[in-house]
């Protein structure tokens, strides 16, 4: 009778094993990559873009502080550039207010084009992640640069100001469109004079969670200028 197999035919698995190769399954890295392509629920995401309320808090009080224009509000900065326009701005203030609108206006054409390129129509968690790094990154070159020229009250428009300024409004633009990725369209970041309507147009309506989120936004806002004074 002939055998099923030859004397020296091993089972699969303990060839492996023989020869070194071992079934591990998916790797790290492609379990990393796999759920960083799926989509992410946006559920709780409310409080991450709270958290950018106190981001812009704290950018908007600095950066009038040091340039005296704003990075984030940008309808201040347009009232500034208006008077600029106008000729009542003798101090130069409407040219940061000018560095910082280019700066957003061009964020935001740089985020929302990356944003749909990258994962329509669904919110994966790669590009999303990328968008925040991209904003850190941002940050973490104006600082370094404040820091170092520390431009506090110099005339005019140096580099020293302008590059640092308009990073920061370049990321700015970042959190808003983030907002809208995440499908809170209320909750830009950027902007309190909207939630502020919302808010007590329905003013008995606090057990209703949007009302709670605007609640947070003015409270985050609050939060960041305060972190900036305490740093002071």
């Amino acid at each position: 009778m002939t055998p099923s197999h030859s004397y020296y035919e091993f089972p699969s698995h303990e060839t492996d094993v023989l020869l070194g190769r071992r079934n591990h399954g998916p790797t790290r890295l492609h379990q990393l990559s796999k759920y960083m392509r799926t989509d992410i629920n946006p559920r709780g995401a409310d409080i991450l873009l709270l958290l950018c309320y106190v981001l812009t808090g704290l950018l908007d009080s600095s950066a009038v502080s040091i340039w005296g224009s704003f990075a984030s509000m940008q309808t201040g900065n347009t009232v500034y550039l208006g008077l600029g326009l106008a000729g009542v701005d003798e101090t130069g203030r409407w040219l940061r207010s000018l560095v910082s609108i280019s700066g957003f206006c061009l964020g935001s054409v740089f985020f929302s084009t990356f944003h749909r390129s990258t994962q329509p129509p669904a919110r994966a968690r790669w590009p999303l992640a990328l968008s925040f790094a991209v904003q850190a990154a941002c940050l973490v070159v104006a600082a370094t640069v404040v820091t170092v020229h520390r431009p506090i009250g110099e005339p005019g428009l140096p580099w020293s100001t302008a590059l640092p300024l308009g990073l920061v409004a370049f990321q700015s633009s970042g959190q808003a469109v983030a907002s809208r990725v995440l499908q809170f369209r209320s909750l830009t970041s950027v902007v309190l004079t909207s939630v502020y309507c919302d808010l007590f147009s329905d003013l008995w309506a606090f057990r209703d969670a949007e009302q709670l989120r605007r609640l947070g936004a003015v409270g985050g806002l609050l939060v960041g200028t305060f972190d900036t004074k305490t740093a002071d």
